[in-house]
């Protein structure tokens, strides 16, 4: 089995315990949940600011078209479909 070559670009790998974050390992990143926040963002890291790996620049929201078309929803508030209970939209 070939060696996976080095490439300084993150991305989830199959299996247990991988981290849903993509990006430059020393540039900005993006994430979804379970990355800390609420449900329903997209989460915008930028460790080549020095800041610790953890720590979120800033959200983005997604505003998922609902009821036809006529109305825009709000991801981390709208109820979740898939998760009975739950606030927010299930990201993956």
């Amino acid at each position: 089995m070939a060696d996976t070559p080095y490439t300084p670009w993150l991305r989830p790998s199959a299996g247990d315990g991988f981290e849903p974050r993509w990006g430059h390992e020393n540039g900005m990143q993006i994430g979804i949940p379970p990355t800390p926040g609420p449900r329903g963002l997209l989460r915008v890291f930028t460790p080549y600011l020095d800041h610790p790996r953890e720590r979120l620049v800033n959200f983005i929201a997604v505003e998922p078209i609902i009821r036809g078309g006529t109305e825009r929803g709000f991801s981390e508030l709208e109820p979740s479909t898939l998760d009975p209970g739950q606030r927010g939209k299930r990201l993956w």
